[in-house]
């Protein structure tokens, strides 16, 4: 569609357009279908067993002898070496994916690929991202999800390794479809690690206070490629770079474990 209002009315209107497509379609849904959590339409998350007891100030429904989950605060959250590890893993994905996401596009037209194929091969990207996603959330209940995310980041270094070779079609097809399951990895293993790890009560403020440093770390990503590219002439040692950064984060997140809560005073007590 992008490339159909580009060729219609050139780049700049079609920006405009696809802003005003985004907010007309993005805004309405967001209104009407998004919850925050299952317990707001008296729902509880899947396979856990309706518990009675009073709301807690997050939403979450206190036990009756059975404890749901265990939820941290930010600051018991940052003083936990699984916190900074997985800070380590989506920084050094984001730094890598944005050396090749960006400039990929325009390293395949000018190696003489049709513009008008590559969007349609980013496109086909998107797709494999939204069947990824899916895919991984049903297989968490049978796999450990640092092992889906682990997948995924590989899949990611698999997808960089066919874009540095990627001078025909159909390397190039298969690398946006590669990469596209790999970012869906990515979107599956940020979306359910955290509450996972530490609970859902205070995940918004825990994923709000390490997100800037990975939205950071990943900015740099692509005009570093960019400075490589005008340097060197070509992006490959960058790519190869990221490569690397992608097993290397595959390797963490597999190493990286939740971690454990100590009991408090007052919940020894209590039991006692």
């Amino acid at each position: 569609m992008t490339q159909v209002f580009i060729d219609a009315w050139g780049w700049r209107t079609a920006w405009v357009a696809l802003a005003i497509l985004g907010m007309a379609v993005i805004v309405p849904l967001a209104a009407v279908l998004v919850r925050r959590q299952p317990e707001d339409m008296g729902l509880l998350p899947d396979g856990q067993p309706p518990l009675a007891g009073p709301r807690t100030r997050g939403g979450l429904r206190a036990g009756t002898g059975t404890e749901i989950e265990t939820s941290w605060t930010v600051r018991e959250a940052v003083r936990t070496f699984s916190l900074w590890s997985l800070v380590a893993v989506f920084g050094m994905v984001s730094l890598a994916t944005g050396t090749v996401g960006v400039h990929r596009i325009a390293a395949f037209m000018d190696r003489g690929l049709d513009p008008t194929l590559v969007s349609f091969a980013t496109a086909f990207d998107a797709v494999s991202a939204g069947v990824a996603t899916f895919a991984f959330g049903m297989l968490v209940r049978w796999v450990p999800a640092k092992a889906l995310g682990a997948t995924g980041f590989a899949l990611l270094g698999i997808a960089s390794v066919l874009t540095i070779y990627a001078h025909d079609l159909l390397l190039m097809f298969a690398s946006m479809a590669v990469f596209g399951l790999g970012i869906g990895g990515m979107i599956f293993l940020q979306s359910f690690v955290w509450a996972d790890y530490f609970g859902r009560e205070n995940v918004g403020s825990i994923r709000g206070a390490v997100t800037p440093i990975n939205l950071t770390v990943g900015g740099i990503g692509p005009p570093l490629a960019g400075y490589v590219h005008d340097w060197t002439g070509s992006y490959d040692s960058v790519w190869w770079g990221g490569v690397c950064l992608m097993f290397l984060a595959a390797l963490l997140v597999l190493s990286t474990t939740a971690p454990q809560k100590k009991p408090s005073l007052a919940g020894v007590a209590l039991k006692m």
